[in-house]
């Protein structure tokens, strides 16, 4: 009999490990599927998008930029929500991207006006990632649920992301023509109002000399100056 208990109790942990490890292979067979997804659409926008979104970026201590992309606000029901954010930069890396109900076993729901995290029901959902450099593009990948489950709609959108203290602004100063060298602005005293040199030189009442002077006009005028 206790060979019978022993043998069972054994088969039971068996079960649960292949269970687990079934469960497992889902997600990763998931969370790969979600990526090919958003891959695939090309950066393609969809023409509705249900809900508002919302990105912020933040330095930290190391001198990395963290994103933030927040959905909410949803304007229909959207149950059992899944969001994956991809850096297009990091592609083909093995980097793991940010989700949120996607590897996760509990259930994320946005429903409009209500809020009741302790139900599963969510004022916003947010996925949060790091960027080594300051400017980066994300791809955006929403899937969720009609109330019956059978029903899935999927929604891709784009960020233009920048830290914008980070990215240099562009230089002032001389402007530089199609072969990279010095141009003298148009407005630069010595130049007509079409921006092209004037061969005449700036004289003044003040030029004269001791047997002549040049007027106005830039002439030589013979005599003592007046």
């Amino acid at each position: 009999m206790h060979k019978i208990i022993t043998l069972l109790f054994c088969l039971c942990l068996i079960g649960g490990c292949a269970k687990s490890n079934n469960a497992a292979s889902d997600t990763n067979t998931k969370y790969i599927g979600y990526v090919e997804a958003i891959i695939n659409n090309n950066s393609t926008v969809s023409s509705e998008i249900p809900f508002d979104y919302d990105l912020s970026v933040t330095k930290d201590s190391k001198g990395q930029y963290v994103y933030e992309v927040t959905i909410s606000n949803p304007k229909q029901a959207m149950y059992n929500v899944e969001m994956m954010v991809i850096d297009v930069s990091k592609v083909g890396s093995e980097n793991i991207f940010p989700s949120i109900g996607v590897i996760d076993e509990e259930q994320f729901n946005l429903i409009p006006f209500q809020s009741n995290a302790q139900r599963g029901f969510y004022a916003a959902l947010a996925c949060n990632g790091v960027s080594d450099v300051p400017q980066f593009t994300l791809n955006v990948f929403v899937v969720y649920r009609d109330y019956s489950g059978l029903n899935e709609t999927r929604i891709f959108f784009n960020l233009d992301a920048e830290y914008a203290a980070d990215v240099a602004a562009p230089a002032e100063g001389k402007v530089l023509n199609e072969v990279g060298t010095d141009e003298t602005p148009a407005n630069d005293e010595n130049n007509d109002e079409n921006g092209e040199d004037d061969d005449t030189e700036d004289y003044s009442e003040d030029d004269y000399y001791e047997d002549g002077y040049y007027n106005e006009y830039g002439e030589w005028v013979e005599g003592e100056s007046y």
